[in-house]
């Protein structure tokens, strides 16, 4: 059975026993329960935390990845399995302390059993967290995952401006003198804000730079140029001179020959990447969080306890 939409507030205690707390309050409720059955109980009280702990065992044992069972969705754990045998000696030894005396020598009947074991079998099912997450691939895994980070050195020298020498105008032909480097059109991957100046029509392939192209003819614009920009968004264009976003910096790029290319970092906030996990997926190793390391680069995606690879954009590491 699968977590419902809400979560319980985390209780305050070792990880272990808040794992397991679930079973063994399990095991002392169902007994509780059957002794509260009015002159049904069965003259050996000692069967009934016996016989709920064996549903118990067999229920955990069925949540082994051998078995099978999908819709089962829980994780095995031999504490859930102690926890469940400190529950059963607990109400064998209060039933001990009082005596041990028989309740009634009457055997409970088959209907009283059969609703008994239905209430207990499904709530134990429910009784456990579920660990699993839904990820992008539509598997489920643990949701405890790892940052992959993109880094700073990468990020930041990549100031390429690549000139189309087909199209080029009068500007980026100069540039192409002066050493410019040359690559044609190669397509947008992800397009995104769209910026029109003068002749000029800049589109954003998010993330990685900007295309500038001639827009005289607007039913037939020319690729002119590419400016590469990693993590860029957004921009504008203010005196001549166009200004994207780099994740937390800002590049300014001259629009005229020779193009030149400048930087300024940490001019921006660092994102708040845990909201772009998906739901309840955190950054979790060994039980404890990990803390993004800012100094190590931008975090473009996570890894999973499995090795699974997911990133946010379509980015190259």
């Amino acid at each position: 059975m699968r977590q419902l939409a809400f979560d319980w507030p985390a209780l305050a205690g070792p990880s272990v026993i808040n794992a397991s707390l679930p079973s063994f309050l399990h095991v002392i409720f169902m007994c509780c329960l059957t002794l509260a059955v009015p002159k049904q109980a069965p003259a050996k009280v000692w069967k009934i935390p016996l016989a709920w702990f064996a549903i118990s065992v067999v229920l955990e044992l069925m949540q082994l990845e051998f078995v099978g069972i999908s819709w089962l969705a829980g994780t095995f754990d031999w504490f859930d399995i102690l926890a469940a045998a400190l529950a059963a000696a607990v109400i064998a030894l209060h039933s001990s302390l009082l005596n041990n005396r028989s309740i009634s020598s009457k055997p409970l009947s088959l209907a009283i059993k059969l609703p008994l074991i239905l209430v207990g079998s499904l709530s134990a099912m429910g009784s456990y967290w579920d660990v699993s997450c839904d990820y992008p691939d539509k598997s489920r895994a643990s949701c405890d995952v790892s940052p992959l980070y993109m880094r700073w050195q990468d990020i930041r020298t990549t100031n390429e401006v690549y000139f189309s020498a087909e199209n080029a105008n009068g500007e980026t032909q100069a540039a192409i003198d002066q050493g410019g480097l040359i690559r044609e059109y190669q397509g947008i991957d992800n397009p995104g804000k769209i910026y029109v100046f003068n002749q000029y029509l800049f589109v954003n392939d998010q993330l990685k730079g900007i295309h500038i192209f001639d827009n005289s003819d607007q039913a037939n614009p020319k690729y002119l140029a590419f400016v590469r920009v990693v993590g860029a968004t957004d921009l504008e264009v203010l005196n001549g001179v166009m200004y994207v976003n780099s994740f937390t910096d800002v590049v300014a790029v001259e629009l005229t020959a020779p193009f030149n290319y400048y930087r300024t970092e940490n001019v921006l906030p660092y994102p708040s990447v845990n909201n772009w996990l998906p739901a309840r997926v955190r950054f979790f190793q060994d039980e404890q969080r990990i803390e993004i390391d800012q100094n190590r680069g931008m975090v473009v995606g996570y890894e999973t306890e499995e090795g699974k690879r997911f990133f946010f954009w379509d980015v190259e590491l």
